[in-house]
């Protein structure tokens, strides 16, 4: 009797502590790292500092972009809060350079004898050390910055500098589009911030190169969550993004594995006119369409919630489990298409097992 009674306690306790298989799930994803978009992408700047010139080579990429703005700022003053000199162009429009003192553009007269700040008027005695190799006819890289040292102009045993770049749409001649708001790179990112210092040496010295890291990319159709729900009855998943304005649209797919193995077996497609459930064929958009009850839809403008709702049996054959792959790309231009993968691409949620 005593052994009965313990057995069953113990049987009791075990039943007791095992765990609830969970019915539904949430996970958020890195913000701001949608791929594809077409901004002015910098990469890369090399700094060479000699007795005869200043030379500032940097390097992007920006999918045949010829629209935005690129400048250099150059800082030969370690005593002197902010730069000396800025240097800069617009994509198929006119160059400048510019004085500069506490980070604004210098107006001051002793300023203007020496500079003229804008690309029309009669040149000034500093105007003519400052040349730009924009390389527009190699998509615009690598852009040379050359300022050649001149008493009264520039002149520095130490030099760091500044890139930025910015634009606010797409244009290659044949197809443009804007994008709603600026898109900004700086190299090397921060506040202010410069490269190191690069000290003068000789015109046999080797440039001293920074590479710039990932960028930090607002787009609408950035995921910032994925929530799946799997019951008896349905499966129900919610991709929670930026709020996608009213110009742009995309197309969602939600890959669902129901048998664990590495390959999808159904693939959702959601931006269209109707949710769209096909058996899936690798990780494409191919494959046989299924005839299945789907409610769902993308985001509405201002909204940032992509979500459908749909009958796990007899859709999927009510699988003991589910896990989901979600890809989101704007497809507004025809040119380029930012996307953006839940987890990184290709990547599975976690099993979540029907409740």
């Amino acid at each position: 009797m005593r052994i009965f009674v313990a057995v069953g306690a113990a049987l009791a306790l075990v039943l007791t502590a095992a765990p609830a298989r969970a019915q539904s799930a949430s996970w958020a994803d890195r913000p701001h790292d949608v791929a594809g978009l077409p901004y002015l992408d910098l990469t890369s700047v090399s700094v060479k500092n000699t007795k005869k010139a200043i030379t500032v080579t940097y390097r992007s990429r920006s999918l045949g972009n010829r629209n935005g703005t690129e400048v250099v700022l150059l800082d030969t003053d370690p005593r002197k809060p902010g730069p000396e000199l800025q240097v800069g162009f617009g994509r198929y429009s006119e160059g400048w350079h510019a004085p500069m003192r506490r980070w604004k553009v210098d107006r001051s007269k002793a300023a203007r004898k020496k500079w003229n700040p804008s690309p029309y008027g009669k040149a000034r005695p500093c105007d003519g050390t400052v040349r730009i190799n924009s390389r527009w006819k190699r998509n615009f890289t690598p852009v040379t910055i050359t300022v050649r040292e001149k008493k009264g102009c520039i002149t520095s045993k130490r030099v760091r500098v500044q890139v930025s770049t910015a634009t606010d749409g797409f244009s290659n001649h044949q197809r443009s589009d804007t994008f709603g708001a600026v898109v900004r790179d700086q190299l090397p990112h921060g506040k202010r911030a410069f490269t190191p210092w690069v000290k003068q040496r000789s015109t046999k010295a080797k440039a001293r190169r920074t590479v710039d890291g990932a960028d930090s990319l607002r787009w609408w159709s950035d995921i910032r969550s994925v929530a799946v729900d799997l019951t008896n009855e349905r499966l129900s998943v919610a991709v929670n993004h930026l709020a996608r304005p009213v110009q742009r649209h995309g197309i969602f797919l939600v890959y669902l594995d129901t048998n664990g193995d590495p390959t999808p077996d159904y693939v959702i497609e959601l931006g269209t006119n109707h949710p769209i459930v096909r058996q899936a064929s690798g990780w494409t958009t191919g494959g046989r369409q299924i005839a299945c009850s789907i409610d769902g839809e993308l985001a509405g403008a201002g909204l940032t919630r992509t979500r459908f709702s749909m009958p796990s049996a007899p859709c999927l054959g009510n699988p003991e489990s589910v896990r989901v792959a979600v890809v989101a790309t704007d497809r507004t231009s025809p040119v380029y298409a930012p996307v953006d993968w839940w987890g990184g691409t290709r990547t599975w949620t976690p099993a979540v097992a029907r409740g």
